[in-house]
């Protein structure tokens, strides 16, 4: 029987006592946890004090390994003195089926909480896979920035707000997007707004007969759809070139043809009737790579790969109705 799950949890906390803000003191704090897990058979990911835990559900015997692994990095904080805070632990299941086995995760005697969303590394991660809730908070802390903005620079000069919405508001509307890109309408469009309203402020023009397609024309400024793909193209033209540690999963195929294409570094489209995984980074990038001139794919730099691709994604449009290429 194959549950076709992931579990993961978050065991977050670590409390280390000693001095604060010493120079050498991030790298003695990895090198006192780096062996935590030598005996945990799941896979575990570390990031400052924060660690995940998560592992594939294929038999009720997963959960008691994984468990069991819970376990095992419990005796390692007791051998090394160290104190999860089990109050910032969570749990979150990824599966399709409609009633998934569920099991009662605990540390230390207490049930670890069971979220649907989780933070990872900035992003928010949901149980359905889904990009809602990342998009609804980075839309709120860009908004806020930009409020910030409107109440303190509303006299200076465009050039001036220009320069600070670059530099602080649309940096958090773009941060990670190599790892997620939303595909629906109403996600593409509530990022959107957060420039459009930038534009307006930008231009000191407030207006309703104006038009803020007209606006972001005069400015020079892309859409941040039309950015975010450039930025997973980028990605994907690394991952191709060996630029990054990351290699094309098993399902990433190279396109074999006889007929005339605009480049010989095809893959094969990846069939799937999941829309989740269907907009996802490696199925939704193939056809936009496919179809990039042979002077992107074969550049040598990634600056010339971004100046031959900006051009050729602007005339890519996603199917009507759906945010997918």
């Amino acid at each position: 029987m194959r549950f076709n799950k992931w579990e993961q949890i978050s065991v977050g906390g670590c409390n280390l006592r000693g001095p604060q803000g010493t120079v050498l003191g991030p790298t003695l704090f990895l090198v006192y946890i780096n062996d935590i897990f030598e005996n945990v058979s799941s896979q575990m990911r570390l990031f400052a004090d924060d660690s995940i835990l998560y592992r594939q559900i294929d038999s009720p015997d997963d959960h008691k390994i994984l468990q069991r692994d819970l376990e095992t990095v419990l005796e390692w904080s007791k051998t090394w003195q160290m104190r999860f805070n089990i109050d910032k632990c969570h749990r979150m299941s990824i599966t399709r089926r409609r009633k998934p086995i569920n099991f009662d995760y605990r540390m230390e005697g207490k049930p670890i909480i069971k979220s649907p969303t989780e933070k990872y590394l900035g992003v928010v991660l949901s149980e359905d896979l889904r990009w809602n809730a990342q998009c609804k908070e980075v839309r709120s802390k860009a908004s806020r920035i930009l409020g910030i903005l409107k109440r303190n620079l509303g006299p200076c000069s465009k050039e001036v707000k220009t320069r600070a919405y670059h530099a602080m508001v649309r940096p958090r509307l773009e941060y990670a997007t190599a790892a997620w890109n939303p595909h629906t309408d109403k996600n593409v469009d509530s990022l959107e707004m957060v420039q459009r309203q930038a534009a307006r402020f930008v231009c000191s023009d407030y207006r309703r007969t104006t038009s803020v397609t007209g606006l972001l024309e005069n400015l020079g400024w892309d859409t941040l759809e039309h950015r975010r793909l450039l930025i997973q193209s980028t990605m994907f033209y690394k991952i191709h070139n060996n630029l990054v540690n990351i290699v094309f999963p098993l399902i990433i195929i190279p396109q074999i043809s006889n007929t005339r294409s605009s480049h010989q570094f095809q893959f094969q489209q990846v069939q799937t009737n999941n829309l989740t995984f269907q907009n996802s980074f490696f199925p939704r990038m193939i056809p936009v790579w496919n179809h990039l001139p042979s002077t992107a794919v074969l550049a040598t730099t990634v600056k010339s790969f971004q100046e031959a691709t900006s051009p050729a994604l602007k005339i890519m449009r996603p199917t009507p109705g759906l945010r997918r290429f």
